[in-house]
């Protein structure tokens, strides 16, 4: 008789105490959370890293190779250059273009200038 009354007590009380508690870890555990600043989370696979922005990432034959810190670096390297570069050719072509303007400007200066002075005459 004894085990018949322990039996629904322990279906009753202990398995919905199991079930809360795994839906809790559950649910700490799949918090998503936010990305270290310049980093991002890539997934691969089952598999979630955290890499700098812009990382190379290849996966083959169940093998994940990420790109090495001093690869990383000198890739951003050589594009912090390129963009130096185009950046220093559109200063040069401004610089230009300006130096274009001031003349046309001195030009329209002198034409008011000398059409005020015969106005006077």
């Amino acid at each position: 008789m004894k085990k018949n009354i322990i039996l629904p007590l322990i279906i009753f009380f202990i398995f919905p105490t199991t079930f809360a508690t795994a839906e809790d870890y559950k649910k700490t555990t799949t918090k998503k959370e936010p990305a270290p600043a310049g980093t991002e989370k890539v997934k691969v696979g089952s598999m979630t890293y955290t890499v700098p922005k812009g990382t190379a990432i290849s996966s083959k034959d169940g093998v994940t190779v990420i790109e090495s810190f001093r690869q990383h670096a000198e890739k951003r390297f050589l594009q912090i250059e390129e963009n130096i570069a185009r950046i220093e050719s559109q200063l040069t072509r401004l610089e230009n273009q300006i130096g274009q303007l001031k003349q046309v400007l001195d030009e329209i200066k002198k034409a008011q200038a000398a059409q005020k002075g015969s106005d006077k005459k």
